[in-house]
């Protein structure tokens, strides 16, 4: 049997890859707070950016006309 393919909103797509918006939430905040302590934020909220730019480079937004 074959599959068809679904096509699903980009917005949907995005939402499925990103993570928990906790997970993201704790991330910033930590980098933040390093980032008032003068230190450099720590490696997961660097792995956390690194993984919300992958989203958004293989799910791009398409131009506002």
């Amino acid at each position: 049997m074959s599959r068809s393919k679904v096509e699903r909103p980009l917005a949907k797509l995005r939402a499925g890859e990103y993570p928990t918006i906790g997970d993201q939430l704790d991330a910033l905040w930590k980098g933040y707070q390093a980032l008032l302590e003068g230190d450099i934020p720590p490696p997961e909220t660097v792995v956390m950016l690194e993984r919300v730019k992958r989203v958004k480079a293989r799910f791009p937004k398409k131009p506002k006309p």
